[in-house]
C-alpha cells in the first residue's frame, strides 16, 4: 500500500471505493434475485398444500365409498349363504 498523502495513495482510495461501490451492486442484485425467488418458493409452497388438502379429500371420500362397498358386499354374502 503507497504511504498516506501521495498521489499512488488517492488513487489506490479511489480504485478501493469503487470496487466497494461495484461489490454493493453485486450484493443487492442478489438479494433482489432472492426475495424474488423466496416469493416464487412461497406461492408455490401454498399451491402444493392447496393440492394436497384437495387429494386427502378425494382419499378420504374414495375410503369411505370403498368400505361402504366391501361391508355391504359382505353383509350380502353372508345373508345369501345364510339365508
Amino acid at each position: 500500500m503507497p504511504p498516506a498523502g501521495s498521489d499512488d495513495f488517492r488513487e489506490y482510495r479511489r480504485l478501493i471505493l469503487s470496487e466497494l461501490e461495484s461489490l454493493n451492486k453485486r450484493v443487492d442484485l442478489l438479494f433482489t434475485k432472492v426475495e424474488k425467488n423466496h416469493t416464487a418458493i412461497a406461492l408455490d409452497l401454498g399451491e402444493l398444500k392447496r393440492e394436497i388438502a384437495v387429494l386427502k379429500t378425494k382419499a378420504a371420500m374414495w375410503g369411505g365409498a370403498i368400505g361402504g362397498g366391501v361391508s355391504l358386499a359382505v353383509g350380502l354374502i353372508i345373508k345369501a349363504l345364510t339365508g
